[in-house]
Parts: C-alpha cells; sequence; structure tokens
C-alpha cells in the first residue's frame, strides 16, 4: 500500500510483533488500539498517492485495512534487535530456580560476566568478580545490581568480614524480595489469573510495582508477550519488560478516547481517567458500557483495586445472569404467543371460535394446545367462562380428565 510511510522505529517492530500473535483475534474491538498504537509509531510524508491514506498516523481507513491485511496474509516476518539489557533485584534461587539468567550464566567466564554487568551500566573490574566468586557467590548474586552497589561500601573490608556482611544482606534482601513476591501472588490470584512464581518473579525484577500488578489487562499483556518471546534468554527478556513499560505509558489512550466520545454521545459523565482505570482493569468496550457499570464503578472506585475489580466482575456476572433469564422468559412468552395464534387461526370461523384473551387464559390455567381443541372442550369452557379462574379450573379439569383422560401440568 502506498501509505507515505517513511520511517520505522525499533517500536514499531515490536508493535508488529505484538500484533502478530493476536492472529484473528486483531479483528476484535478489544485490540484495535494495539493496531492504532502501531500505526502512530511510524513517520509519514504528506504526499501520500492515495488521498486515502492522508494523515497515515491516524487514518481511520488505514487502520481497518491493516487489520485486513494481518488475518487475510499469514507471511508476516518481524526482526527484533536486542536494545540492552535491564536491572535484576536480588532474590534467592528457590524462587529464581526456573530462571534462565541462571543457566544462561553458570559457564560463563568472568569476562563474559563483565560484559553482562557492563550493558547493564556496572562498571566493575575483572579482580572483583573473581574476588565475590572465591567467596562462593554465584550468578543470582553476581549479576545483580543492587549487590554491587552493597559490594562497593564494603569492598575495604577482609574477605571473611566482607562475606559475613554480604551474608547478611543477602538474606535480608531475599525476604524482602520473597514477602514482595508473595504479595504480588496475592493481588494476582485476586483477579483470577494463573501465573507461576517464576513468571511473577520476572516482573519484580523489571520494577513494576504493586499499582502495576492489580491492572489486569497489564497482566494479560504480559501473558501475551511471553507467548511470543519466551523468557528463556537473556534478549527475551529485555524485549518483554521494555515493551511492558511502553504499555504502561501509552496502552488505552486510543481506546478510551473513542470511549469517552461514545460517553459523550450518550451524555454519560465520566472522566477519560475513570475509563483508562477501567480499560486497565481489563474490561471490553461493551461491559463498560453495560447500563448501571460507570455509575457502579464511581460510587465504588476509591477502594482497593482488586476489592473494586471483584465486586465490578459480580455486579457484570449478575447482569449477565439477568439477561439470560429475561431472555429465556422472553423466549417463552414469544412461543406462547405463537401457540395463541396458531390456535386462534384454527378456530376462527368454526363454532368453537374464541378471542386470544380466552386462549391465553385456557393456557394460563395449565392447559396445552391439544386439550384446547378436543372435541367438547371449548363447548364446556363456553359454559363456565365467566366464572372466576378457580371456579372454571376445577370442574373443567374434572371434565378433561373424566371424559377423555388427557394430561394436565395439574
Amino acid at each position: 500500500m502506498k501509505t507515505g510511510v517513511v520511517e520505522e522505529s525499533d517500536r514499531t517492530r515490536d508493535y508488529f510483533k505484538g500484533l502478530l500473535y493476536l492472529e484473528e483475534t486483531i479483528a476484535n474491538k478489544e485490540n484495535k488500539w494495539k493496531v492504532t498504537r502501531f500505526q502512530r509509531s511510524m513517520r509519514y510524508t504528506t504526499k501520500v498517492a492515495y488521498l486515502k491514506y492522508k494523515d497515515g498516523w491516524k487514518n481511520n481507513q488505514l487502520t481497518e485495512e491493516i487489520i485486513k491485511e494481518f488475518i487475510t496474509s499469514k507471511q508476516f516476518e518481524a526482526r527484533i534487535s536486542d536494545a540492552g539489557s535491564s536491572e535484576l533485584n536480588l532474590v534467592d534461587s528457590k524462587i529464581s530456580e526456573d530462571s534462565s539468567d541462571d543457566k544462561e550464566t553458570s559457564g560463563l567466564s568472568i569476562a563474559d560476566i563483565k560484559e553482562k554487568l557492563n550493558r547493564k551500566e556496572v562498571l566493575i573490574e575483572e579482580l572483583k568478580i573473581e574476588r565475590v566468586i572465591r567467596l562462593g557467590y554465584g550468578p543470582n548474586q553476581i549479576l545483580v545490581v543492587e549487590f554491587w552497589v552493597k559490594y562497593n561500601e564494603l569492598e575495604n573490608l577482609s574477605d571473611e568480614k566482607l562475606k559475613s556482611e554480604l551474608d547478611e544482606w543477602v538474606k535480608m534482601k531475599t525476604q524482602e524480595n520473597k514477602e514482595v513476591i508473595a504479595k504480588f501472588e496475592q493481588i494476582i490470584a485476586k483477579l483470577g489469573i494463573v501465573m507461576s512464581e517464576g513468571i511473577i518473579w520476572y516482573l519484580y525484577n523489571w520494577r513494576f510495582d504493586e499499582e502495576d500488578i492489580e491492572n489486569r489487562r497489564f497482566l494479560q499483556e504480559y501473558m501475551g508477550l511471553i507467548k511470543i518471546y519466551p523468557l528463556i534468554n537473556e534478549k527475551n527478556q529485555v524485549i518483554v519488560g521494555r515493551l511492558l513499560k511502553q504499555f504502561n505509558e501509552e496502552g488505552g489512550r486510543a481506546e478510551t478516547e473513542e470511549w469517552l466520545e461514545r460517553a459523550q454521545e450518550n451524555e454519560i459523565k465520566v472522566s477519560e481517567s475513570e475509563l483508562l482505570t477501567l480499560w486497565n482493569m481489563g474490561y471490553t468496550e461493551e461491559e463498560v458500557f453495560t447500563e448501571g457499570l460507570i455509575g457502579k464503578f464511581q460510587e465504588i472506585k476509591d477502594g482497593l483495586k482488586t476489592a473494586v475489580t471483584r465486586e465490578l466482575d459480580l455486579w457484570l456476572a449478575k447482569k449477565r445472569n439477568k439477561k439470560e433469564v429475561e431472555n429465556e422468559s422472553s423466549r417463552e412468552e414469544d412461543e406462547i404467543d405463537k401457540t395463541i395464534m396458531a390456535v386462534y387461526e384454527l378456530l376462527l370461523e368454526t363454532e368453537n371460535e374464541l378471542t386470544k384473551i380466552d386462549i391465553s387464559r385456557i393456557l394460563r390455567l395449565g392447559f396445552d394446545q391439544y386439550e384446547l381443541v378436543t372435541d367438547g372442550f371449548i363447548r364446556e369452557y363456553k359454559v363456565v367462562y365467566k366464572k372466576d379462574d378457580k371456579k372454571v379450573h376445577r370442574p373443567y379439569k374434572k371434565y378433561v380428565y373424566g371424559f377423555y383422560t388427557v394430561y394436565t401440568y395439574f
């Protein structure tokens, strides 16, 4: 397509790769913001071959054509470059036993370890690395930025004293990290998401906090990213960490702008920040604009985010159940209306002709359409129809059983 794209960025390629795993679901409304984010990450010329692609960064027709192209074509490629590394927190070996960082570095030379630390902006001499290895520290400590901050404070101590101080610090830091990860696990479980301890560990490494973890949309994005970039090597870990940070900065803006327009058109009083919160909680546009949900959210929004999410989930579940019951009731009423019309047309212009009101009354008393058209049934009804329902039902039921042994619901 001659869309006027003149420049792509690393983000463009990252966003592109992220769109691939959506497959056909890219056409779903809740994923449209990801397409517009990809679209806006490129630079466009003002001179385009086709006017329909003018202002490509915000062109809705181009957005739809991108979606269509993703659905119809399976021949995309994405080139991902390693743009650096992320910092790591100190976590004990039990928590990080599945960490590929440990597996990757267990056979590395001191020079390789130094290079990895340099990429984390930790400038350290090889002799110092050799010293801490000799003191018994492994990759789970050596590749941690904070470890070297503490080491630099203590490096003038004797080996014995240094190891004692570092061991104490490692123990304290490990306990601290365990508590944080346990808290993350509780939050994630309350949101109804299943996530292993090892996967949660990376979120902590990338400096995400409880506020981030409380966003169900953030966790859904994370689970989607690690399907594309399995956390089996440092390169993928860097990419996922970077994309999650970008998601936190940009995610939901395009979507909530559209939601705000819809709210204004329908005279619904809600702020953009409130809509963004609902988006972060993982709700779809259809759910957000379910009658009453925004009002319910505004009533409880100042509570704990996990508690608010849980209450809104329950509210939506009750709303859906009520709607299902109403739909079922509506279907039953439609069936009754069809039955009334069928019997009415069958009896029309005959000696047994009845009004629709009479037919409805007979059905309501528990008799069915087959009993209604049996010989003598209507004649008997016309004798007693002016009486109240109970007086009509008792002798009439006796009549049906006595002469025709026809099954009724009573």
